[in-house]
């Protein structure tokens, strides 16, 4: 779980970014054993306590099933809009489609960290026996 200032801040200034209509969704590479998240639900999105809450039950019920997928990433979910006049299954396939595209462009950050870097000088694609 996400709980500093400097944690919040390091994964919302990350490249790895997911918007829908009433989150957004950022993650962070953390290089430890496991996922973390962190919810941000402000006053502005969602003037009442109680949807506010409900929007953060929703957000760690999903996270849990999509937990394994991330992999050691810092995830960071932001309340956009007030859900009051959204059902949870509505939420909550948002809330999958959300998830599942972050897990995917994490993978893609992921293998694009790993991968050399190609050498200066040899064009992207060749090889240097073939010059």
């Amino acid at each position: 779980m996400l709980r500093r200032p400097s944690e919040f801040e390091a994964v919302l200034r990350s490249a790895v970014r997911v918007a829908t209509r009433n989150f957004v969704g950022r993650a962070l590479a953390n290089g430890a054993v496991q996922p973390r998240l962190g919810m941000i639900a402000g006053k502005k999105a969602a003037p009442r306590a109680v949807d506010r809450n409900r929007a953060k039950r929703l957000i760690r019920e999903l996270f849990r099933t999509a937990s394994p997928g991330f992999g050691s990433y810092d995830v960071a979910i932001q309340l956009r809009t007030d859900l009051r006049s959204h059902d949870n299954e509505a939420v909550r396939t948002e809330l999958r489609g959300l998830l599942s595209h972050l897990v995917k462009r994490c993978a893609h950050d992921a293998a694009r960290q790993n991968s050399p870097a190609p050498s200066p000088g040899i064009p992207a694609g060749t090889s240097p026996d073939r010059q």
